[in-house]
């Protein structure tokens, strides 16, 4: 049975969905939009969590 759900797995090549990468965004946002902060602008929102979850990258970047 293993052998055929492997062989119709490289066959087809999907790859299945993971939630983690939402998970993440969701707990990053939860720590952005915290009772202090609810009047942030949606436009305000995205930004502080684009910068959150890619700040390492901008540290890579800075340090070459």
């Amino acid at each position: 049975m293993w052998k055929s759900n492997s062989c119709s797995y490289v066959i087809t090549q999907h790859v299945l969905p993971s939630s983690a990468p939402v998970e993440h965004l969701f707990s990053a946002g939860a720590l952005i939009l915290t009772k202090k902060r609810n009047r942030l602008s949606d436009e305000l929102f995205e930004s502080l969590l684009l910068l959150k979850v890619n700040k390492h990258f901008m540290w890579t970047r800075a340090g070459k």
